[in-house]
């Protein structure tokens, strides 16, 4: 049997509630007992921004 290593970053790794988490431009929230996924507003507005044209 092999065992792996991993390599875990602390200044990244959170143990939290899920309410108000940011994980890869989304969050999460609790909704009549099920949890929901959305974008994150930072992700949104990020959105709104028009990206440059390549030409």
């Amino acid at each position: 049997r092999e065992l792996y290593t991993l390599k875990v970053n602390k200044e990244k790794t959170v143990v939290s509630y899920v309410r108000g988490v940011k994980y890869l431009g989304y969050s999460f929230y609790v909704m009549k007992g099920k949890y929901r996924l959305t974008v994150h507003p930072k992700s949104q507005s990020k959105d709104e921004i028009e990206p440059q044209r390549a030409d």
